[in-house]
């Protein structure tokens, strides 16, 4: 249950473990005008700047909710240094490679009416060099070229890293076995740069669970379709993205439910669609609270490096699976308050971050949801793509409700 501060009580005195893995960062900047006309001059209020990519997003609200993260992957010229710096500011840390190209930047802009505007530059092009110097780095082998400078805190966090998609999953499986933890997550966010295999999720996800990780995958398009393919644990599409991969009508609550019970009955453990102000529509496979109860968080053990010819994954994980593909699944939906938006943009990550920061604590299936919706219908009313704190999510969460629905 939420405590009065929107704080989650833990099920059991254990802290969890988060990797995120971040494979697009950028500058976001947030333009406000009153209306958006083509073709006009338009004099705007000092733009606002902050470091985005969806999974430095996701770890700004764990940072926010007491969960260490580290973020890794590419980062490039001044909007690179400003990102890394704002990361530490933030108390994130970050071991990210120096790239010869900039930083892309995405520009935002939001109306008096709240409508959006994204203007999203592609990813920079990553030399071979680069990465391979990231491999060699999830590998533990090698150092980064200015690990003084672009680094977040000397050191870094025992217990949490991120990934960024090198092609390979044994390097995948390297980073992720610097965390160890009772209730240890690999959240893989954001669609996959230009030049990396389709399939990278798929060999990520594989790895993280072999080594005994739970794993989330935000993702849309062929990304999210081919990620899939390794049962993720939970994901997190939106309505749009639940019906391009299934093919289904998704224009009621009903339709979206049944197309997210499709995907769970196919090998995913729990999928969340976020509807904006419609709230959560939520499937999870039988199970699964045995899982994230207290029985889980002791089954879930991470091995301290890269497993050698295991037997297999552990308990925990063969529950899961176990669970997939069951007559018996459980959908439920979060109704939430309709409240004024002020900026949309990093609501599902929000979405994602409030998902994690409650299942990681063992929290039971249905709050960990309900926790999710209030802190997504929080973050609209907050500016730039700010994320709500524990406040923000409390005031919300009184105003929504649970209910279960039949598939």
């Amino acid at each position: 249950m939420a405590t009065p501060d929107g704080t989650l009580a833990r099920r059991d005195n254990y802290e969890p473990t988060i990797v995120t893995v971040t494979l697009n960062p950028a500058v976001d900047l947030f333009i406000s005008v009153g209306e958006l006309c083509p073709g006009e001059l338009h004099r705007v209020e000092a733009p606002q700047q902050y470091p985005g990519g969806k999974g430095i997003n996701v770890a700004k609200l764990l940072a926010e909710l007491g969960i260490t993260t580290r973020a890794t992957g590419f980062l490039g010229g001044s909007r690179g240094q400003f990102i890394a710096q704002e990361l530490d500011r933030l108390g994130i840390t970050s071991d990210f490679v120096e790239i010869a190209a900039e930083t892309r930047v995405n520009v935002k802009v939001i109306d008096a009416a709240g409508n959006l505007t994204e203007f999203n530059s592609p990813a920079p092009v990553i030399r071979p060099d680069e990465w391979a110097q990231l491999t060699e780095y999830l590998r533990g082998r090698g150092k980064l070229a200015r690990a003084g400078a672009v680094a977040g805190r000397a050191g870094g966090v025992a217990g949490a890293a991120t990934v960024t998609a090198t092609g390979s999953g044994d390097v995948a499986r390297a980073a992720i076995a610097t965390s160890t933890g009772a209730q240890s997550w690999v959240a893989y966010c954001g669609n996959l740069p230009a030049g990396c295999r389709e399939d990278w999720y798929s060999e990520a996800i594989r790895a993280a669970k072999g080594a005994g990780y739970h794993t989330l995958l935000d993702a849309s398009g062929s990304a999210l379709a081919r990620g899939i393919e390794a049962g993720p644990d939970v994901i997190k599409p939106n309505v749009r993205e639940l019906s391009d991969i299934t093919g289904r009508d998704c224009s009621s609550v009903d339709a979206v439910a049944r197309a997210a019970a499709e995907l769970v009955a196919g090998g995913v453990g729990i999928a969340v669609v976020s509807m904006g102000p419609d709230g959560v529509v939520a499937v999870a496979g039988e199970g699964w609270g045995d899982v994230s109860g207290p029985s889980g968080n002791r089954a879930v053990s991470a091995p301290e490096h890269e497993p050698s010819g295991s037997a297999g994954p552990p308990a925990a994980v063969e529950a899961l699976s176990a669970a997939r593909g069951a007559d018996n699944l459980r959908a439920i939906r979060v109704r939430v308050p309709t409240v004024p938006v002020t900026s949309p943009v990093g609501a599902g990550d929000t979405v994602v971050a409030a998902l994690l920061y409650g299942l990681s604590r063992g929290v039971p299936f249905d709050e960990a949801v309900r926790y999710a919706a209030a802190a997504g219908t929080a973050k609209v009313q907050k500016p730039g793509n700010t994320h709500p704190g524990r406040d923000d999510i409390a005031a919300v969460l009184c105003g929504t409700s649970v209910e279960s629905l039949q598939l």
